[in-house]
């Protein structure tokens, strides 16, 4: 008997931050998603890394097309909140 599996990719396995990744500079060293948020609506995943930046992603049909980068902070961002009023 096979076994049932199902094949995906883990999620320490996503270029969402670091070499590679959607607007990451040629010279980015790795980087570690520390965290994914959807907002209320569900129309947007924001990701938090270690590469000192937050990416919100639009998940409007299904797509996940980076929409934002927010950079500035001097350290790792391990949290972040959304809300809509």
């Amino acid at each position: 008997v096979a076994p049932t599996t199902a094949a995906f990719d883990p999620l320490h396995k996503l270029q969402a931050h670091g070499p590679g990744s959607v607007g990451a500079p040629p010279d980015a060293g790795p980087a570690y998603v520390l965290k994914c948020l959807l907002s209320p609506d569900v129309r947007l995943l924001a990701t938090t890394s270690s590469d000192k930046t937050v990416k919100l992603w639009s998940l409007d049909n299904y797509s996940f097309d980076l929409t934002m980068t927010l950079t500035g902070h001097t350290r790792w961002v391990w949290d972040c909140a959304l809300s809509w009023m």
